[in-house]
């Protein structure tokens, strides 16, 4: 059996939903071997959003991918948001009570305006 070799830009290592609009978006390896995606498509358009995950995390993707042979199908979570993030707010949480500004302090210069 031949082993996999990680070409930058051209291998997907993964698939995932785009945080943006939420379709599916492949994923690849950029030259410094973090994992990124573009939303973009000349047929269907795109939203344009895009995403690179850190060092830690492109690591985890890219073993995943050299052991199974095959895309790593990334679940939509807190790393990747799906659809609409504005939704995403804490809704059932009682609202933080107003912060009263804290007295100007009064300084050796203060009288001169400083």
């Amino acid at each position: 059996m031949q082993a996999l070799k990680i070409e930058p830009r051209e291998t997907v290592v993964a698939k995932c939903s785009c945080g943006g609009c939420g379709r599916n978006v492949p994923a690849k390896v950029n030259k410094n071997g973090n994992v990124y995606y573009f939303c973009t498509d000349e047929e269907r358009g795109g939203c344009g959003h895009h995403e690179k995950w850190a060092k830690t995390r492109s690591i985890h993707i890219t073993d995943r991918y050299l052991t199974t042979g095959r895309p790593y199908v990334m679940p939509a979570g807190p790393f990747m948001p799906a659809g609409d993030v504005r939704t995403a707010a804490n809704t059932n949480a009682a609202p933080r009570p107003p912060v009263e500004a804290a007295p100007a302090k009064r300084g050796e210069y203060s009288e001169y305006g400083f």
